[in-house]
């Protein structure tokens, strides 16, 4: 659910609220995703334990409204294997 952070910025005597959307930190199909800023470009996931990505990291973008967006390079289920 998009977030919204005020901060107060100073302009004149003025005091002006400007309020900025935010993704909200969350663990969504088996990767952990920090805050971010709305449409601030790509954020990186971090695999939950017993899951990997292939190569590099997942990674999606928070778009304009405050959500993120599909994954890319998802994190995949650990696979074991079995010693005879």
């Amino acid at each position: 659910m998009p977030t919204a952070a005020n901060n107060h910025v100073r302009r004149g005597s003025e005091d002006a609220r400007i309020t900025a959307l935010t993704c909200e930190a969350t663990n969504d199909d088996h990767a952990a995703w920090p805050d971010a800023p709305a449409n601030d470009g790509i954020v990186e996931g971090t695999c939950l334990p017993g899951y990997y990505v292939e190569e590099g990291k997942p990674y999606r973008a928070c778009d304009l409204t405050g959500t993120f967006t599909a994954i890319v390079n998802p994190c995949l289920r650990t696979r074991m294997m079995l010693l005879r």
